[in-house]
């Protein structure tokens, strides 16, 4: 099977709803979703996941994905990140374990069934333009300010829905997770009225 992170993403998603996993897509698929496309070769994704449920997810992954269970349940107990190989393509997964609160949780509860690709069939849950906004900002911070691809994800998806966002919902969230000054800066070079 010739795959790609869209493709995966897909799979993947279908997984984790079999599985009964609250779930969203995140990374450059979710800012290519709501902004400017650009490349990824890798799929990010955010997951409410209890220790119970890593069986059933394991079922419930197609042939060819690689999932270490040790990694997984180390993920789970200290809300961190595991990766899932799609071994056949070279993927990679990486699944972030979130808790069940605050920022990250607010933002899979967000999430919405989103076309991936040019099928109607190649849906999956996916971050809305307000908390992937968000989630590029702390990466960005957390780089020291130095990536200018969370940037451009940032900006494009800014400008992509100027006058469409819930920007009361966004200057909460940036204020929690420390990048209201980055939001604002974001907010007035995307050409958002102040």
């Amino acid at each position: 099977m010739t795959a790609d992170p869209v493709e995966i993403a897909f799979l993947v998603g279908r997984a984790f709803e079999r599985a009964g996993i609250d779930y969203i897509v995140g990374g450059g698929l979710a800012s290519s979703a709501h902004g400017e496309p650009r490349a990824t070769q890798d799929v990010d994704v955010a997951v409410l996941l209890r220790a119970e449920q890593l069986p059933k997810l394991m079922e419930e992954l197609p042939e060819g994905f690689e999932l270490d269970r040790a990694s997984a349940r180390e993920a789970i107990r200290n809300h961190s990140a595991f990766s899932l190989l799609h071994v056949p393509s070279y993927i990679k997964v990486d699944v972030y374990v979130c808790r069940d609160g605050g920022f990250h949780a607010s933002a899979i509860r967000r999430g919405a069934r989103t076309k991936l690709s040019g099928r109607a069939d190649h849906t999956a849950r996916v971050s809305s333009a307000e908390d992937i906004v968000i989630q590029k900002l702390v990466w960005y911070r957390a780089g020291d300010g130095a990536s200018d691809r969370q940037w451009r994800d940032v900006l494009g998806v800014l400008k992509a829905n100027r006058g469409a966002l819930d920007v009361g919902y966004m200057r909460r969230w940036s204020t929690d997770q420390g990048v209201a000054d980055d939001l604002a800066k974001a907010l007035a070079e995307s050409g958002w009225p102040a």
